[in-house]
Formats: C-alpha cells, structure tokens, sequence
C-alpha cells in the first residue's frame, strides 16, 4: 500500500491508526451496523396526557414530540465516519472543518443544554430490582435484567399491556414517565454497545423530577455521539452506538444533495423542533444512495454552495430550541457517565456565522487509549466523582464562549480570512479517501479521488479556481487530452507509485514571459529542499512538550505517582519516564533534558521554573495547580504590604458578572484565584489574564490585607490568593471595568 497523509501531519496524528486508510488501500469499508432498538415503543399511542407531561418535564418532550425518525443510512453514517476526525472531534470535508454541535441537538430535538451533566454512581447498594420497584412500579423478572441493566422489550411490552387511567396517583404516572425517558435513552438517544439492554444506574438520576429537568440531556448526547464516532474512525468496532439518528438529520439539514426524495415538501412548523421536518416518507428510487462509495464520492465532490452553514437562521423555534447563555459557542469538555470528549466550536464559527480562522489545536489530555474509555469492569465506579476535574470545566462553561472571528467584516476581508483559512486547511488535512491514478467509472458510483484528482489539477495547471470545479461544468475526460495535464497526471502517478508519505495534488505552473512554461514544481519538491529540520517543525514540537507538561505539573503529578514536593518540584528525569505522548504524538520519554530547558526558554508566559539540586534537574509550574498537595507557602511569595501591588486586577467577561455579583470570586478547580499586576495590554503581564477579556475587577489590596486575606505572587508574575475558603467576597472589589473602553460598571 502506498503511505499517504496530510502534507502537515500536525494536526492529523492519529492518521497511521484512521480507518480512512482502508479506502486508499483499495479496501472496501463495510457499512458499520447501527445501534437503535426503540422501533417498537412508537407502536404504543394511548400515553396517558399526564405522563406526556411528566416526560416534558424530565426533559424529553421534544424526542417524544418528534415521533419515530426514519430508518438510518448505514452507508452514509460509515462514509461519514470515515470523514471524522477524533482529533478535532470535527468532518474534514472539501468545504472545510464542520461537525454537530450543542446547536443541533438542541434545535433538532429541543434537548436542553445548559444545565448539569448526565453522570452519576454506578452502583446501588438496594440492587437495582428493588429500585425498579420503587422508581418504575414493578419487580422485574430476572429474565428480564441483563447483568446491572433492564430489557427493552420487558419496559415496552409492559405499556402497551398495562395503559394507564383516570385519577391515579402522581406517582405511578411519574414512574411510566420514568419508563419512556429511559427507552428513549436507551435506544435512541444513548444507545450503547450492551445490545438492547438499558442501563438501571441512568433510573438513579431520574428519582426527583424536578432534578432531572436541570440535566444537560444535550451534551449527553453528544458526547456519545462524538465517542462512538472516534472509536468507529479509529477502527475500534464493527458497529456504532450513540444518536446516529441525529447525525443523519444533521446531514438532511446542512447537505442537500444527501437529502432522500421525500414524497411531500419538506417545509418547517413554526414553533417545533426541526426534526419534525424529517418525518414522513420518501422514495427510495435512487439505489446507490445506500452505497458507501457513492457516498464517499459525493462528500468529496461537496463545493460551498452545497453546505448549509446556516440552516436555522430563517426559522421560528420554540423557546425549548434556543440558547439562553451562548452555550452552544462554549469550548468545554461534555460529560456521559465515563464518556468524557471535547466540544469545540470555535473550529466551525461558519456555523455561528462568524469567519474561518486557523485555530490551534488544543490539549485535551486525550490519547488513543481514550477512544477505548468503557463502563467494563467498573460498575461500582462513582462516575461524578471520577470525571469531576471535567465536570467542574463544563460548569465553567460561560467562560469558555469563543467571540473569535464573531464580529462583521467587510466581504473582501472575509474573503482573505477564508482564502487563508482554506489554503492552511488543504496542508493539514487528507484531500482524497481513494487513490487516484484510474479514470472514474461510468454511473453514478464513480470513484471520487480520480475525478476530483484530475480536475483539480487540471484547474490548477490550467490556471482555474478548482473550487469553482464540477462534474457538470467540465467532463473532466476532455482535460485528458490537454498536454499539460498528461505531463502532471504522468508525475503523480510516479510519486504514488515510489510511496510518496504525503500525498499532495497542489502543484505550480509557473510562467514566464512572453507566456512560455518554466517547468512545474510540487510542494512535495520544495518541502524535500528546505530539509527535515526546519524550525517550525522544531517549535511545534517544543510547544508540545510545553502544552503537556504544564497539564502534568499543574493537574496530573498525583495521579501519575511523580513524587511531587509540596514546592511543586517534580524530578525532571520522573518525567521523562512517563508513558504519554505530546500533541505532537512524540512519546514524552523520547525527549531529552535539553529539549526540556528548551520548553522552559521558550515559554512566553513563563509557566515554569526549574531547579538544579544534588546533581539532579527538577521542574515546576509556577502557578495554575489543582493538586491539593502542593502548599502556597512553599510554591509562591509572599505579599507582605500593599504597596507592593500597585494594581491586582482579575480579568473576566460581562456574562459572568451576574454570578460574581451573587459569589464572589471562585478559584473554581483551581488553589487560588488568579490576578494580574497590570492591565491586559501591559509588557510585563505574561500571565494569569486572559487577553480577550472584556472585564477588569480591581481588588482592594490593602482592605483585602487588613481584614486577613493573604496574597501572594508567583516568580512569572501572577498574584494568587485562596480568598476566603476559595472566594474572594464582592466587598472587596475596589472598581469594575469595561475592557478595552475602561468604562466604569455599577457594582
């Protein structure tokens, strides 16, 4: 097989694992079978009225309202999934980066999103029979329980047997309530690997109604969803969990040349969630719509004018589809009992409307062993407790919104933005599924990568635009014929052939005067002539390494048994023994002393010190811990007289103000509330303030002093203080302001 991958593998470094490779080997993908089993439920339409009501009130009304969604796609789904990249949790399409967010599960399916997350212990100590007695109103058979969960079937067949009256208790409308939600988890919103079986640890969180109304049935959702697409991309199962029923009406609402042909118009009810849209039926008179390779082709052939970027702007929703809290832009971890994955919509602001931007990738402290994350052989895990670092983030979420690339521009500079963003995209990601190198095939299943790939080249040496390329404009067999492109496709073919590592269709014809060709030269060629050590590559590589250890220094020294002194100290050659691997996906044990002081000169905020004593090397983050062993005395200085902080000012934004005004300051996570000694803009403030806040709270150092709380700085800088048992009080804020405008805000 040949080696291929994106021209810059930083971003894509799982690629040497991705199932996408199967395709350039000339494997056919097996269409990945679907996890669902609530089909029957839809057959029982005698609920009474007020356990409808009771099932909105839990939070589910709008799945319930929505009614039975049509049959899944296995095709499409396992062609979708082979454009999904657990790196960035997003799709890699011609277009660009896109993926489902928080705004599509809450407008499709009214799930809420703000709101706690879906977690909780795996364990009951009553067992879990005795708590389907008490919580859903009958012993179950032990014919109908599957290890520590309970049959579908037992709960479907006992309401449709067993349909309530008239004045009954609250309770027992409560608890076939309790029944619905649970099979609508179970097989379509949540459904997992353990067959048709609906897990009874989910029953404890539905106890109090009230309670389970504040649940964040949203990203729940997806989170199982992003999970069960990354283990599927990296080639973990044969089938695929998690609401794939969703996934397909985000395709149905953003691609339209995806869509089925549904008998009627597909046309949105004012006020309702917009999956009622895709109910109904269509004509199945299009056969290769369920082939993966027709799929494959149509994804790599999608242009801008055939995505959606925007699809519900135009709609009237219900208030039950809207976002209250800007929620749905927030960059946070979302959390399922022990799924734990990343949300990132800051790599698809086209979605928001905002503009394209080159966007960092960040370290989530995920490695491949987190696409294997299970519930086997922990069922007496407390799922709360073990993902609280997450959970704790994800309460943060408000501060965590991404504004970037939000504001207006003028079309031409949205322009540049967007050419920027595309030319940086096609070097990090894989353009074509399949080799190319064949002429396509006659029909409709033709092979993507040879179409696409000669007419894109062709365009490019021909001096197009090869975004403005389609099969309908060009027959891409009369550019054969073009001695230029017989030239190029004959040097392509060559570089497949001697296993090119990176495979690139991004070439040059250059032009002289007078019109005359000085020859053709590949990116692959000029990449070759700069060598393997160029600097960027180095910094990428050092950055890394700064980004991990400053997350095992602040957060995960404990748990990985460094030996960390109560300073912070960590011995440098612990580190270089652990068994991670950086962003860069360059095992840290492969790393030398050298490159380590190297992380440390490099770093523009100044996150580290290091310490030579006894003849041996040891490291520390200077500020940031969330590790309870380390003490402020021994890790910071001081602050002794208020005169020795001019400014203490903490930096924050408008849409947390409301909470600060109710309390306070919060270290949150964190040991200490952080604050800075300058203003955001200031030369010698390197950390401890974000640089787009938009807030400024000025402490009052010297009546904070004088009433006993205790500050202190770090050797970068940073002030930090515990407050009052984590909380710096409101009366000690001396003046709030807008930032950069420094306008004074009522407090």
């Amino acid at each position: 097989m040949s080696r291929y991958g994106p021209e810059d593998p930083s971003v894509l470094h799982y690629q040497h694992s991705h199932i996408s490779r199967k395709a350039w080997a000339g494997q056919e993908t097996a269409s990945f079978n679907i996890r669902r089993f609530e089909g029957h439920f839809w057959e029982i339409d005698n609920h009474h009225r007020r356990v409808i009501d009771y099932v909105c009130r839990f939070g589910l009304g709008g799945v319930l309202f929505c009614g039975k969604a049509l049959d899944v796609d296995h095709a499409l789904i396992t062609a979708l999934v082979e454009r999904w990249r657990p790196e960035t949790h997003t799709f890699h399409l011609p277009v660009g980066e896109t993926t489902i967010t928080l705004q599509d599960v809450q407008v499709l399916w009214a799930l809420r999103v703000d709101g706690v997350p879906f977690t909780g212990n795996g364990f009951c100590e009553s067992g879990w029979r005795g708590l389907c007695e008490e919580l859903l109103g009958f012993y179950p058979l032990q014919s109908e329980m599957k290890e520590n969960g309970i049959l579908a079937s037992a709960l479907i067949h006992r309401m449709a047997i067993e349909p309530l009256g008239d004045g009954l208790e609250d309770e027992a409308y409560i608890q076939r309530a309790r029944m619905i939600v649970l099979v609508l988890l179970g097989g379509l919103i949540l459904p997992d690997g353990s067959g048709c079986k609906i897990p009874l640890m989910w029953l404890t969180q539905l106890r109090d109604v009230e309670a389970a109304s504040m649940i964040s049935w949203a990203s729940a959702a997806l989170a199982t969803l992003y999970h069960n697409l990354c283990e599927a991309s990296m080639g973990k199962r044969s089938d695929i969990g998690g609401p794939t029923v969703l996934l397909q009406l985000w395709v149905w609402e953003r691609m339209p040349t995806l869509r089925p042909d549904f008998v009627a118009a597909r046309i949105h009810t004012n006020n309702t969630p917009c999956a009622l849209m895709w109910t109904g039926s269509y004509m199945i008179n299009r056969a290769p719509k369920h082939s993966v390779r027709h799929y494959r082709e149509q994804l790599s052939l999608l242009q801008n004018n055939q995505f959606i970027w925007m699809p519900y702007v135009d709609r009237q929703l219900p208030d039950s589809c809207l976002d209250m809290n800007n929620s749905w832009r927030s960059v946070t971890y979302i959390v399922c009992w022990a799924i734990v994955e990343a949300h990132e919509p800051e790599r698809v602001v086209r979605q928001f409307g905002g503009t394209p931007f080159i966007s960092e990738l960040r370290d989530w402290g995920f490695n491949e062993t987190h696409f294997k994350t299970n519930r086997r052989g922990k069922a007496k895990t407390n799922w709360a407790v073990q993902n609280k670092a997450y959970i704790q983030y994800w309460e943060r979420r408000s501060e965590f919104v991404t504004n970037a690339y939000m504001e207006p521009l003028a079309d031409h500079m949205q322009v540049m933005r967007t050419r920027q963003y595309m030319e940086w995209y096609f070097k990090i990601t894989i353009t074509y599924i399949t080799q190319p190198g064949r002429l396509p095939e006659v029909g409709m299943n033709t092979v993507a990568s040879a179409s696409t790939v000669q007419m894109s080249v062709a365009f490019r040496v021909l001096g197009y635009r090869p975004l403005l390329l389609t099969p309908s404009i060009v027959d891409s067999r009369s550019l054969l014929q073009h001695s230029r492109f017989q030239h190029l496709r004959l040097m392509e073919s060559h570089r497949v052939a001697a296993g090119n590592p990176s495979y690139v269709t991004s070439a040059h014809y250059n032009k002289g005067s007078g019109g005359r060709g000085r020859g053709i030269e590949t990116k692959d060629n000029r990449q070759r002539s700069r060598g393997n050590g160029s600097t960027s590559s180095g910094n990428d590589k050092i950055n890394a390494l700064g980004r991990l250890l400053t997350r095992i220094l602040r957060h995960q020294a404990s748990d990985l048994n460094l030996g960390m002194r109560n300073d912070g100290y960590v011995k440098v050659q612990d580190l270089l023994k652990l068994n991670l691997k950086t962003m860069a996906n360059i095992p840290l044990r492969s790393h030398t002393v050298e490159e380590i002081r190297e992380a440390v000169r490099q770093d523009n905020k100044q996150r580290f010190s290091l310490l030579e004593e006894n003849g041996g090397l040891l490291l520390r983050a200077n500020q940031g811990h969330s590790i309870v062993t380390v003490e402020t005395e021994s890790l910071l200085k001081p602050i002794l007289s208020p005169e020795e902080v001019p400014v203490c000012v903490h930096g924050t934004y408008k849409k947390n103000l409301e909470s600060i005004r109710r309390e306070g300051l919060k270290r949150m996570q964190r040991l200490h509330v952080h604050f800075c000694s300058g203003l955001p803009r200031d030369a010698e403030v390197v950390s401890g303030m974000r640089r787009d806040v938009d807030t400024l709270i000025f402490l009052d150092v010297r009546k904070a002093m004088e009433e006993g709380m205790k500050l202190f700085v770090s050797d970068n800088k940073v002030i930090l203080t515990e407050g009052f048992d984590g909380v710096v009080p409101v009366k000690y804020f001396q003046k709030t302001e807008s930032w950069p405008q420094r306008r004074p805000i009522p407090f």
